[in-house]
Protein backbone atom coordinates (compact mmCIF):
# COMPACT_ATOMS: atom_id res chain seq x y z
CA UNK A 1 0.00 0.00 0.00
CA UNK A 2 1.47 3.33 -0.62
CA UNK A 3 1.28 6.28 0.89
CA UNK A 4 -1.68 8.66 2.10
CA UNK A 5 -3.04 10.57 -0.96
CA UNK A 6 -3.44 14.42 0.76
CA UNK A 7 -4.66 17.78 -1.11
CA UNK A 8 -2.17 20.07 -1.73
CA UNK A 9 -2.93 23.25 1.26
CA UNK A 10 -4.31 26.68 -0.80
CA UNK A 11 -2.24 29.67 -1.33
CA UNK A 12 -2.04 32.10 1.37
CA UNK A 13 -4.59 34.26 -0.50
CA UNK A 14 -7.37 32.29 0.48
CA UNK A 15 -10.58 33.70 -0.46
CA UNK A 16 -12.05 33.20 2.92
CA UNK A 17 -9.50 34.82 5.14
CA UNK A 18 -11.02 38.41 6.44
CA UNK A 19 -9.13 41.24 4.88
CA UNK A 20 -7.79 43.89 7.14
CA UNK A 21 -10.41 47.05 8.17
CA UNK A 22 -9.24 49.95 6.80
CA UNK A 23 -11.63 52.12 9.16
CA UNK A 24 -10.67 52.73 12.67
CA UNK A 25 -13.67 52.53 14.90
CA UNK A 26 -14.07 54.45 17.63
CA UNK A 27 -16.06 53.02 20.83
CA UNK A 28 -17.80 55.16 23.30
CA UNK A 29 -15.60 56.00 26.50
CA UNK A 30 -17.20 54.23 29.80
CA UNK A 31 -17.60 57.92 30.97
CA UNK A 32 -19.75 58.67 27.90
CA UNK A 33 -21.47 55.40 28.19
CA UNK A 34 -22.60 56.51 31.95
CA UNK A 35 -23.70 59.97 30.69
CA UNK A 36 -25.86 58.51 28.04
CA UNK A 37 -27.26 55.85 30.56
CA UNK A 38 -28.01 58.00 33.21
CA UNK A 39 -29.56 60.86 30.63
CA UNK A 40 -32.05 57.94 29.40
CA UNK A 41 -33.63 57.30 32.78
CA UNK A 42 -36.23 59.21 34.09
CA UNK A 43 -35.32 60.77 37.96
CA UNK A 44 -38.70 58.49 39.18
CA UNK A 45 -37.52 55.65 37.71
CA UNK A 46 -37.41 52.55 39.07
CA UNK A 47 -34.41 50.58 37.26
CA UNK A 48 -35.13 47.30 37.05
CA UNK A 49 -33.97 44.18 34.63
CA UNK A 50 -31.67 45.34 31.57
CA UNK A 51 -31.54 49.08 33.37
CA UNK A 52 -30.06 47.74 36.10
CA UNK A 53 -27.36 45.85 34.76
CA UNK A 54 -26.35 48.93 31.93
CA UNK A 55 -26.01 50.85 34.68
CA UNK A 56 -24.18 48.75 36.90
CA UNK A 57 -21.81 48.16 34.31
CA UNK A 58 -21.58 51.22 32.77
CA UNK A 59 -20.71 52.47 36.46
CA UNK A 60 -17.79 49.74 37.15
CA UNK A 61 -16.57 50.31 33.76
CA UNK A 62 -15.96 53.96 34.79
CA UNK A 63 -14.58 53.78 38.05
CA UNK A 64 -12.05 51.35 36.39
CA UNK A 65 -11.39 53.86 33.43
CA UNK A 66 -10.43 57.26 36.53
Amino acid sequence: MGPPVTRSRTASNDSRAAAPSSSIVMLPSATERLVTTLQELNDDATVHGKDAKTLRDATALTITEV
